[in-house]
C-alpha cells in the first residue's frame, strides 16, 4: 500500500524554508552590520582629525602663550610695569628696624622726613610713643 504523501510534506516543506530564512536573515544582517561599521570608523576616523587638529591649535596658543609669559616676567618688562603703575620699590635704606619690649617690629617709610610730616627721624630716635613714657 502507498503512503499518503500529503502527512509528510508539510514536514518536508518547512526545513528548506527556515534554513532559506535564516539564510536571507543573517546575509542581511550581516551586510547591515558591516555597513553601521564602516559608517562608525568614519565617522570615528572624522572626529579624530578634528581632535587632532585642535589639539595642535591648542598647542601653538601654548607656545603664544608661553612666549607672552617670558616676556612679562622679563626684568626690563617688569621694570617698566612697576613704572607704569607708579609701584615704587622701597630702598634698604628707608626700612627701620625698632626694637620694642615684645620683639622686632618694622616700621617702613621715608627715614627722613616721610613720616608724620617730616618727623619720621624724630620719631623714630624717640621711640613710636613720641618721647612720652
Amino acid at each position: 500500500m502507498a503512503t499518503n504523501r500529503k502527512s509528510r510534506s508539510g514536514i518536508v516543506r518547512l526545513g528548506p524554508f527556515c534554513m532559506a530564512v535564516w539564510a536571507c536573515g543573517f546575509l542581511c544582517f550581516s551586510g547591515l552590520g558591516y555597513v553601521w561599521h564602516r559608517n562608525r570608523n568614519a565617522q570615528l576616523s572624522r572626529e579624530l582629525h578634528r581632535r587632532s587638529a585642535h589639539l595642535e591649535w591648542v598647542r601653538k596658543q601654548n607656545q603664544q602663550l608661553d612666549q607672552v609669559l617670558e616676556e612679562l616676567r622679563s626684568p626690563r618688562a617688569l621694570q617698566s610695569a612697576i613704572q607704569k603703575w607708579q609701584l615704587g620699590l622701597i630702598a634698604p635704606e628707608q626700612v627701620l628696624s625698632v626694637v620694642d619690649a615684645g620683639g622686632v617690629s618694622r616700621v617702613v617709610g621715608d627715614v627722613g622726613g616721610g613720616l608724620a610730616g617730616g618727623l619720621g627721624g624724630a620719631v623714630a630716635s624717640r621711640g613710636l610713643r613720641g618721647g612720652v613714657e
